[in-house]
């Protein structure tokens, strides 16, 4: 277990590390320099939750989600040739799974889906897809695609690239990986929304205490000082929850966790905004944009309203009668 001034110095190097790289570059790289394979050996749900969480304060842009996702997939997966990324599925690419919380892919007759950043800087990508026999993924070169173009997103600074690759006829089963996968994503995912949603109230707070109305700090209000411990509040809640999801290593608590997570960065981004007033939504603002990429992040591998359906759904289906619920944590 990390101790907490191993943790806060790691927390340090990351953020550093996160600040002056180059958008849509080679982040292994740069955390290999710092010993990260040994960070993760150690503790790997604490060196996830890290990283994504860093990633989200300051809007990175890499593929750092490609390697937790292929992490999953790696034992059935042939050596790398060159550059490796991963196709994650488009929202509308996913559906929930009958009788559980995962995210299964649509039927579809080729791989397809987004690559974080542009084609250039990759030699080969893995995509995944569904078929009568099961889910199958696929290593494709990229050069081979045939169609890619820009992901037209929420979040304009993202530089995605939607593909789709031929049917090579050489894909392998993952029906057993790909709810390792999703869990694993998701709980990424999450770490990084969180991330986002802790520098939105941050910017919120700097923000009312150095606004003044009628002489005084307008965070002084009775009813902004409210907003901003309610943002608080849920965002401290759904940070314990991850935490939690991380040492359980489910499938459950990492749907759990990703759904709460959404949930706060919506509720977040809605107090933030408030307090901010009409600045909060000017291009000149900083807020915008972590509002704009906690959207997008909250889309992938299900977002929170699809997940609570499918977590509602589960629960309450009538061969759920007289069964435990699943156990997430020993509280």
């Amino acid at each position: 277990m990390m101790d907490q001034q191993t943790r806060e110095l790691l927390i340090g190097s990351v953020r550093e590390i996160l600040a002056r790289i180059e958008p849509d570059h080679d982040l292994a790289a740069a955390l290999e320099k710092l010993g990260w394979d040994e960070v993760r050996g150690e503790d790997p749900a604490i060196a996830t939750q890290i990283l994504f969480t860093e990633h989200g304060r300051v809007l990175a842009r890499t593929r750092a989600l490609d390697e937790v996702v292929l992490a999953e997939l790696e034992s059935i997966l042939p050596p790398a040739n060159g550059r490796r990324a991963f196709a994650h599925p488009r929202p509308d690419q996913l559906r929930i799974q009958a009788g559980g919380i995962g995210a299964l892919p649509v039927p579809s007759a080729e791989p397809c889906g987004i690559v974080f950043g542009p084609l250039d800087a990759v030699d080969e990508i893995v995509a995944v897809s569904r078929a009568d026999s099961g889910t199958v993924c696929e290593v494709v070169r990229a050069a081979d695609m045939v169609r890619y173009e820009p992901v037209d997103a929420f979040d304009r600074s993202l530089r995605w690239t939607e593909v789709v690759a031929p049917t090579t006829g050489g894909g392998v089963r993952i029906d057993e990986l790909w709810p390792r996968a999703v869990a694993a994503a998701r709980r990424a995912l999450a770490a990084e929304i969180l991330g986002i949603s802790r520098a939105m109230l941050d910017i919120a707070v700097a923000h009312t205490s150095g606004r003044v109305q009628y002489g005084k700090a307008i965070g002084s209000f009775q009813s902004v000082r409210h907003r901003l411990a309610e943002a608080y509040a849920e965002l401290v809640g759904a940070e314990r929850l991850l935490e939690v999801a991380s040492e359980d290593d489910g499938e459950w608590s990492a749907a759990m966790c990703k759904a709460d997570a959404g949930r706060t960065q919506r509720r977040v981004a809605a107090h933030a905004l408030q307090v901010c007033g009409a600045l909060g939504l000017t291009q000149e603002f900083a807020l915008h944009g972590f509002v704009a990429r906690g959207a997008v992040l909250d889309s992938l591998y299900l977002s929170h309203r699809q997940i609570e359906e499918g977590l509602g759904r589960e629960l309450f289906a009538q061969d759920a009668v007289g069964r435990n619920l699943p156990r997430v944590a020993v509280v």
